[in-house]
C-alpha cells in the first residue's frame, strides 16, 4: 500500500519513506508511527493503541511515544505548533489530519538521463572561465587537492556529529561530464574547475569547523551544569543555562505541546532531572491521570529518599497532596503531604530554600482549607504569599494566593476574597500564565456569581473560554465551559448552554457530574433530568466534602435534589421520590447553608411546615449575615413560597423586602427575585406591582418559563382586571 502527500511517499509494504523519490532515513518506529496514523485517518488514534502498534506492547510510556511522534513531525516538515499532518487531540491521541494525494498518480519522474542524474556539483570550464569571482589558477602554498578533500571530508563529519545534522550528506566529486577531451587546456580547465568547488565548500565547511568548538563548549557546559540545577529549586533556573527553564516557561503559558517535545528532546542528563520528572507528573495531574502520576511520583520519592534529598523529598510530598487534591481525596489525604514537607524543611533549618518552603506552607495551607481550619489555612497560605513574592516566584505565589481567596470567602471575606483574586488576575496576566490565570478566572467568576454580579461573572466567564480554547490540555478547559454554560443559563440563554455542555461531555468523553447540568435542566423545564444530575452529584462528593461557593459541594447536590424533587411534583402531580439512605443522613445533619435550605425545602414537602420555616429563616439569615447573595435568594424562595401558602402575606413581603433591601441594585436585575416578588404581588392583589414584576421578570426570563403558577394566577387576576394588565399577561405566553 502507498500513501502519497505533498512531496512525500510511503510505501508501507517495503517500509520506505521517500520525498521527491529520494529515500528519508528513519527509524522503524517512526514509520511504524506515520503508517499506522496513515491507515487510520478517518478517526483518532488513542495514546495505548498507538503505543501498541509501534512496540507490540503496552509497556511503554507517553513519553517515550512523544519522542517517536516528534521525530515524525521533523521527518515530515510538521512541528507541535502547526500540527499541519498529525495533529494531537488532547487527552485522547493523535490523528492524520493531512491531504493525500490520489494513490494512482505517477511516481515522482526519473531525471532525464543518466547523465543528468550524475551531473557534478562543480561548474562547467565555460562557467569557470567566465566567472570573474572565482581565480583563475592555484594557490602556491596550498596543500595536494586529495588532502584538502580529505581534511574538508572530516571538518564535515566532525561539525555533523556536532550539530546532530546531516545537512552535507551530498554526492562524492565527480569529474566533470564534458564532451571535450580531458588533455591539454581542457584537462587544466576540469582540474581548476574542480579545485575550485572543493574550495567553496571548503570555506562552507570552514564557518561550520569554527563554530563546532562552541557547540562542544556548549555541551561540556550543560553536562557540567545539570548536577547543580537539579539540586537547586526550579525558580532559580534560567533559559541560558538549562533548557529546563524554557520549557517550565511554555508550562506556564499553557504550551503543552511545546512542553511534550521539549521533555522528549532533552539531552539523557537532564530528562533524568527531577525538575523534568516534576513536569511529567504535573502534566499526567492535568490530564486527570492520577494512578499514573502516583506511581512515577512513588518512583521519585524513593530515590529521593536514598540520597537523603529533603528538598527534594518535601517538593514530592507536595505533589502528592496536589494528587489527592485534584482526585477528590478525603481532607485528611489533601492534608498530610503538607503537613510532612513542612516539617521535613523546618528540620533543616536556614538551608531550606524559601521558594520550597512556600510552596510546602502552600501545600499545608490548602490541606487545613480542605479541612475546614480555616485560620491555620489564613496562616499557612499568608506565609507562603509572601515567602514566595519575596524570592520573586510570583507564578508559584499565584496558587497560594487563589487557595487564599477561597479562604476568605468561606471565612465570609467576600471583598478580602475578591481583592486577592483580582491581583492574582493581574499577575499571571502579566507572567503570561494561561493555566494560573485560567483557575483564578474560575473562582472569582464563583465569587461575582455569589455576589450577583452577574455582568462581571458573564465576561469573565466568557474569558475564561478563550483563554482555555487556546491552551491544549488546560485542565480548566471543561471546567470553565461549565461555568460559561451556567452563567448563561441564568440568562436564559438555554440554548447556547446547552450547546456548551453538550461540548464538555464529548470531550471528557461523556456526562460527569457538574452544578451546571441541574441548573440547567431545572431552568429549562427537565425537572426529572435535575433530579439525576443533582443525585450523580451528591454521590459523587465524599462524606467529608464540605461546602465551597456556589452549590458545588455535596450538601449543594443535595439541595439541587430537593429543589428538583419539589419540582417535579408540583408540575407533573407525581408523588416525592424517596431520598437514599446517605442523602436522609445528610438531611438530617446539614452542615451548610445549602444543607440547611435543602433541609428546610424537605420539611416543608412532608408537610412540617413549622420545622421547615424555622431551618429556611436560619439559612437566610446565615447567608445575609455572610454576605453571599445567592444563597439568599436561595433560601428566600422556598420561604416566601412556603409563607404564601400559610396565607401569611404579610410574613413573605417581609422577608422579600430584607432580600430586596440587600443590594437593591443587584437584586431588581435577578430573575428569581422577580419571580418572588411576581408571586408575592399576586397573593397581596397589588395590580401596579404585578405589572411592574412581571414586566421584569418577562425582561429577564430569556428563553425560559416564568413558573405556571404566577401565570396563572396573573391571569385570572388579569380577568378581573382592566386590560392593560390582559395585555402584559398575555405577552408572557
Amino acid at each position: 500500500m502507498e500513501y502519497r502527500w505533498d512531496d512525500f511517499s510511503l510505501d508501507r509494504d517495503g517500509a520506505l519513506l521517500t520525498r521527491q523519490g529520494r529515500q528519508v532515513k528513519v527509524s522503524r518506529k517512526v514509520l511504524d508511527c506515520v503508517a499506522h496514523l496513515l491507515e487510520h485517518r478517518g478517526r483518532v488514534v488513542g495514546y495505548d493503541e498507538l503505543i501498541r502498534a509501534i512496540w507490540g506492547h503496552d509497556n511503554v510510556t507517553n513519553h517515550q511515544l512523544a519522542q517517536v511522534v516528534l521525530a515524525a513531525r521533523r521527518a515530515l516538515g510538521d512541528d507541535g505548533h502547526t500540527q499541519r499532518l498529525i495533529r494531537t487531540l488532547p487527552g485522547l491521541g493523535y490523528r492524520w489530519v493531512g491531504a493525500l494525494h490520489d494513490a494512482s498518480a505517477s511516481r515522482a519522474s526519473p531525471p532525464a538521463s543518466v547523465n543528468d542524474a550524475m551531473r557534478p556539483l562543480a561548474p562547467s570550464a565555460s562557467a569557470v572561465d567566465d566567472d570573474p569571482r572565482l581565480p583563475q589558477s592555484f594557490e602556491p602554498d596550498a596543500p595536494p587537492l586529495h588532502e584538502r578533500s580529505d581534511a574538508a571530508a572530516n571538518d564535515v563529519e566532525v561539525a555533523a556529529e556536532a550539530f546532530g545534522a546531516h545537512a552535507y550528506d551530498r554526492p562524492a566529486l565527480e569529474p566533470p561530464t564534458s564532451a571535450e577531451p580531458v588533455d591539454g587546456p581542457n584537462a587544466r580547465r576540469a582540474v581548476s574547475s574542480t579545485f575550485r568547488e572543493v574550495r567553496r565548500r571548503a570555506r562552507a565547511v570552514a564557518w561550520v569547523a569554527a563554530l563546532a568548538p562552541i557547540a562542544f563548549i556548549a555541551v561540556w557546559w550543560l553536562q557540567r551544569s545539570a548536577p547543580a540545577v537539579s539540586a537547586q529549586p526550579s525558580a532559580t533556573m534560567t533559559a541560558a543555562s538549562n533548557p529546563l527553564a524554557s520549557i517550565q516557561e511554555k508550562y506556564w503559558r499553557g504550551d503543552v505541546e511545546g512542553v511534550r517535545d521539549g521533555l522528549a528532546t532533552l539531552p539523557a542528563a537532564l530528562a533524568e532531572s527531577s525538575e523534568a520528572r516534576a513536569l511529567e507528573i504535573q502534566l499526567e495531574i492535568d490530564r486527570g491521570r492520577f494512578e499514573r502520576a502516583a506511581r512515577k511520583l512513588a518512583a521519585e520519592q524513593a530515590k529521593s529518599e536514598a540520597a537523603g534529598d529533603i528538598v527534594r523529598q518535601a517538593k514530592w510530598l507536595c505533589l502528592r497532596s496536589s494528587i489527592a487534591k485534584e482526585s477528590g481525596q478525603p481532607a485528611p489525604e489533601v492534608l498530610a503531604p503538607g503537613q510532612r514537607a513542612v516539617a521535613l524543611l523546618e528540620s533543616i533549618g536556614a538551608q531550606a530554600p524559601p521558594s520550597a518552603m512556600g510552596e510546602a506552607l502552600s501545600a499545608r495551607g490548602t490541606g487545613h482549607l480542605h479541612a475546614g481550619e480555616f485560620e491555620l489555612a489564613v496562616r499557612d497560605l499568608v506565609r507562603a504569599r509572601d515567602l514566595l513574592l519575596k524570592d520573586g516566584d510570583k507564578r508559584r505565589a499565584t496558587t497560594a494566593r487563589r487557595m487564599l481567596a477561597h479562604t476568605w470567602f468561606r471565612m465570609g471575606r467576600l471583598t478580602d476574597a475578591l481583592d486577592e483574586l483580582n491581583r492574582t488576575i493581574e499577575d499571571t496576566e502579566r507572567l503570561h500564565d494561561a493555566n494560573g490565570e485560567a483557575a483564578a478566572r474560575l473562582v472569582a467568576t464563583r465569587l461575582q456569581i455569589e455576589l450577583l454580579r452577574w455582568d462581571d461573572a458573564l465576561e469573565n466567564s466568557r474569558r475564561n473560554m478563550e483563554i482555555t480554547k487556546r491552551v491544549l490540555d488546560s485542565p480548566s478547559r471543561v471546567a470553565a465551559a461549565r461555568q460559561y454554560a451556567l452563567v448563561l443559563t441564568n440568562f436564559g440563554r438555554l440554548r447556547e448552554a446547552r450547546s456548551l455542555l453538550e461540548e464538555t461531555t464529548r470531550e471528557a468523553n461523556g456526562p460527569t457530574p457538574s452544578v451546571a447540568f441541574a441548573m440547567y435542566h431545572l431552568a429549562s423545564g427537565e425537572a426529572d433530568r435535575a433530579l439525576g444530575d443533582a443525585a450523580a452529584l451528591f454521590d459523587a462528593l465524599g462524606p467529608d466534602s464540605h461546602s465551597n461557593m456556589m452549590l458545588m459541594s455535596r450538601e449543594g447536590g443535595l439541595l439541587l435534589w430537593t429543589t428538583a424533587a419539589q419540582t417535579s411534583v408540583e408540575r407533573r402531580n407525581r408523588p416525592l421520590p424517596a431520598p437514599s439512605s446517605a442523602q436522609v443522613a445528610a438531611l438530617q445533619r446539614p452542615l451548610s447553608t445549602p444543607g440547611r435550605i435543602a433541609r428546610g425545602r424537605w420539611l416543608g414537602s412532608r408537610g412540617l411546615r413549622a420545622e421547615a420555616e424555622a431551618e429556611l429563616r436560619a439559612a437566610f439569615e446565615r447567608a445575609r449575615r455572610e454576605g453571599r447573595l445567592f444563597h439568599m435568594t436561595l433560601a428566600a424562595e422556598p420561604l416566601v413560597d412556603l409563607l404564601l401558602k400559610s396565607q401569611r402575606i404579610d410574613d413573605a413581603d417581609a422577608v422579600l423586602a430584607s432580600l430586596r433591601g440587600t443590594h437593591p441594585d443587584r437584586m431588581d436585575r435577578d430573575y428569581r427575585v422577580n419571580v418572588l416578588r411576581l408571586r408575592t404581588a399576586l397573593a397581596k392583589g397589588d395590580v401596579a406591582e404585578i405589572e411592574e414584576a412581571h414586566r421584569k421578570a418577562l425582561a429577564l426570563a430569556g428563553e425560559r418559563t416564568i413558573p405556571a403558577a404566577s401565570r396563572s394566577s396573573a391571569s385570572s387576576l388579569a380577568g378581573e382586571s382592566e386590560p392593560g394588565l390582559r395585555t402584559v399577561m398575555n405577552s408572557s405566553r
